[in-house]
């Protein structure tokens, strides 16, 4: 039992990782993060390394390729799937500092949930709650744009919202009532302190990239331009190989502005 145990959590810890990996991925493609293009990047460390070691052996397979209109037949295909290095060194930079600051944990048995909690709160349980409040606030007003192209039934859509809201809203209020008899060596109110200094971190930096920023540089805003890459496999079915993002910050009335652009996915070379 402890064997299947140790090894679903190991799948959990895998799954997790690279999820977050691609969110963080998702959320530098939006210009949010500093350095964005850097840690937008997918980069095929497997074959990188390996060229470190083996300087004769090709990397890729080249082939015939051509790009129209954002479309490419047949794309030089990578023996190794590339994956979000950057965005995982930012996930693993922060998980080291949760698990570092754990260790100040009175009792090791606290630590784990003590860190299940830490990310539970904001993350699954304050998420839900803001997603299923503004499905609710959509939802109720009858003249909401959301109502005339949405596919759902309205009252069923809203009432799922409602049950949403009510079971994430319900641990999120009762963590901040004293429980001295659960016997743990955590103070009670430290989860959802930390949890809601996250959400005002978060707030605050959202108002500083929205407000102080733009200020800052005389009124620009950044603009973002994603451009997928979209090829053809050798069935005939559409695939998307990667995607070119471009980021500039301009004012809304220069439009000659150049992008600065990150790289694709893959290496596409001309038709000639």
């Amino acid at each position: 039992m402890d064997a299947c145990l140790a090894v679903s959590s190991l799948g959990n810890v895998i799954v997790t990782t690279f999820t977050a990996a691609r969110v963080k991925q998702e959320i530098a493609k939006e210009g949010i993060l500093p350095f964005s293009l850097v840690f937008a990047k997918n980069v095929n460390i497997i074959e990188w390394a390996t060229k470190k070691f083996k300087q004769s052996e090709p990397a890729t397979e080249p082939v015939e390729t051509s790009m129209q209109d954002g479309m490419v037949s047949t794309p030089e295909m990578a023996k190794f799937e590339p994956i979000p290095f950057p965005a995982l060194v930012i996930h693993c930079i922060f998980t080291t500092i949760l698990i570092l600051a754990s260790i100040r944990v009175p009792q090791s048995k606290d630590a784990y949930p003590l860190l299940v909690g830490i990310y539970a709160y904001p993350v699954d349980a304050m998420a839900a709650i803001c997603l299923s409040f503004g499905m609710i606030w959509m939802r109720s007003k009858g003249s909401s744009e959301w109502n005339t192209y949405s596919t759902s039934n309205r009252w069923f859509s809203l009432a799922t919202a409602i049950v949403v809201f009510v079971a994430n809203a319900f641990p999120v209020a009762v963590l901040w009532i004293p429980e001295s008899t659960l016997g743990s060596s955590v103070p009670w109110y430290l989860v959802p302190t930390i949890g809601w200094t996250l959400l005002l971190g978060g707030f605050i930096y959202y108002l500083v990239f929205r407000f102080a920023v733009p200020l800052f540089l005389g009124g620009a805003v950044l603009e973002v331009k994603r451009d997928p890459v979209i090829g053809i496999d050798d069935e005939g079915h559409f695939i998307q190989y990667g995607e070119m993002v471009y980021q500039k910050w301009s004012v809304p009335e220069d439009e000659e502005l150049p992008y600065s652009n990150g790289q694709t996915d893959i290496e596409l070379k001309p038709l000639h």
